[in-house]
């Protein structure tokens, strides 16, 4: 799509606008996105009130597959390709990402106790 100046926007950059703005559109005008909100803010707090904490999670993970597989379809289409090799060296990419974000690495050494604890 080309834009005055020379510059042009690539299919990629309009699926990205587009699942933005129904991202913000949910999460300002629904009571899915205020239910997330909540949820976001104190888990306890929100059960107390009544939501649907369970049902709000499952909502949140299952978009975030979406988005993921819809990531991953956009990748393909760039590399004109489904050759997974194309992707190494992301993972670096992917975890700097998550730590920028505000994510704490640690639960995953609490998981990793939780888990050899089962099994002993």
């Amino acid at each position: 799509m080309p834009l005055p100046g020379g510059y042009h926007i690539t299919p990629s950059v309009v699926v990205a606008l587009v699942v933005f703005a129904v991202g913000a559109w949910v999460l300002h005008m629904t009571r899915f996105g205020r239910t997330v909100y909540a949820v976001g803010g104190s888990e306890s707090s929100a059960h107390l009130m009544g939501l649907r904490v369970a049902l709000g999670k499952v909502g949140v993970y299952t978009i975030s597959g979406l988005c993921s597989a819809m990531a991953g379809l956009l990748f393909a289409a760039y590399t004109l390709s489904g050759y997974s090799p194309h992707a190494v060296g992301m993972e670096l990419d992917a975890i700097a990402a998550v730590v920028i974000g505000g994510t704490l690495l640690l639960i995953f050494v609490v998981v990793q106790r939780l888990l050899t604890r089962r099994q002993t």
